[in-house]
């Protein structure tokens, strides 16, 4: 989300309706990720304005991360 708010961990039913793919431990994992000090690679949401898939699951370059 590009309003600096962090979004509400999203459910299996609300993955799933979004992207049209089961969700699994792993991809709730990933999806809900704030990316701060984690070890992923493409975790949390894409921020790209019309976007509103998962970062792993979109095209998107991932935006830097800043040191906090």
């Amino acid at each position: 989300m590009s309003d600096g708010s962090p979004r509400p961990p999203v459910t299996a039913e609300e993955f799933e309706r979004i992207t049209r793919r089961k969700a699994s431990e792993k991809f709730l994992e990933w999806t809900n990720c704030s990316g701060k000090g984690c070890l992923h690679w493409r975790c949390g949401w894409c921020e790209v304005e019309g976007c509103g898939l998962p970062l792993f699951l979109c095209g998107h370059p991932r935006p830097s991360r800043r040191q906090e």
